[in-house]
């Protein structure tokens, strides 16, 4: 594996709306871009709705690029157990990224191809300072999730994950069991400030940001470790797929999407991602409830 990264582009790509451009335009913007070998797709606000469903528009997208040789991948922040029914939903079985970049996985030969999980140390401090700011804090490992409380959040992201969270106390497993990432939800202005305070005082780690398609109010919060970075992790998928960075088209729409979007090819920001994660990539589609996915899809494959 080489050391040396794709680099992270600017500030901004100077994104285009697929909406605005005419079949001529994107006849004429195919000519000139490298062809797409290999698809990167988070999972919540891009392949999965806010109904928390899959559409028939979205599968019959991906069957058709399958079909011209594009390999299709998930790129997310949730573990490999709780993608596991999207990815056999939707056959996304080649070689992808979960847990945020803390673990590289094939799929079609269930076989981890690199790991980064949180060092213990810095995990148990961690979860001591989410637990004296009362935060709702969860933590993944291989095969499963945990949690110290029921909270109002408990239930909502169960909704999501298709599984629901173990009742234990943090500190009878870490430094027993592995884990991946921890997740921190929040919903209030207070809890949001106090998870910024927790990130500063964490700078061995890395914070990355997403949010539920059906309430963007509510902020999902992945802690991974620092050498579970991003860059990292496209390397490797890169390497894996055997694909140079721009034949890779990459799909999201929360901040931890920021840097595949920007690393790829082709980054494509769904509707309704924030502008500063739109300003990150070279296209925004359409809503997630509006088929955007299978309308970028259509546009630029």
């Amino acid at each position: 594996m080489t050391d040396k990264y794709p680099e992270v582009q600017g500030e901004s790509r100077g994104y285009v709306e697929l909406d605005t451009l005419t079949p001529a335009q994107l006849a004429a913007l195919s000519g000139t871009r490298p062809a797409i070998k290999l698809a990167l797709f988070d999972i919540d606000g891009t392949l999965v709705n806010s109904s928390k469903g899959i559409s028939a528009a979205t599968v019959q997208a991906l069957q058709r690029i399958r079909r011209l040789g594009v390999k299709t991948a998930v790129a997310s922040g949730r573990p490999l157990f709780a993608a596991q029914h999207v990815i056999d939903t939707l056959s996304l079985d080649d070689a992808g990224m979960f847990y945020t970049g803390a673990m590289i996985y094939d799929p079609s030969i269930k076989q981890i191809i690199s790991q980064q999980p949180l060092p213990t140390n810095e995990l148990a401090e961690f979860v001591a300072s989410a637990k004296m700011a009362k935060l709702h804090c969860e933590l993944y490992t291989h095969n499963e999730y945990f949690i110290e409380q029921v909270t109002d959040f408990t239930d909502y992201h169960t909704s999501y994950l298709h599984c629901a969270p173990r009742l234990i106390d943090f500190n009878d497993i870490v430094g027993v069991k592995t884990i991946y990432k921890a997740l921190l939800v929040a919903q209030t202005n207070p809890a949001k400030t106090a998870i910024a305070t927790l990130k500063a005082s964490h700078p061995n780690l890395i914070f990355a940001t997403g949010y539920g398609p059906d309430r963007p109010d509510i902020v999902f919060t992945s802690v991974i470790s620092r050498n579970a970075c991003k860059q990292r992790a496209f390397a490797q998928l890169c390497e894996h797929h055997q694909v140079l960075p721009e034949q890779v088209l990459s799909i999201g729409d929360a901040d931890s999407d920021a840097e595949f979007l920007q690393m790829a090819g082709t980054g494509v920001a769904m509707g309704n991602a924030h502008d500063e994660i739109k300003a990150c990539a070279n296209f925004a589609t359409r809503h997630v409830d509006d088929e955007g996915l299978a309308f970028a899809l259509r546009s630029l494959i």
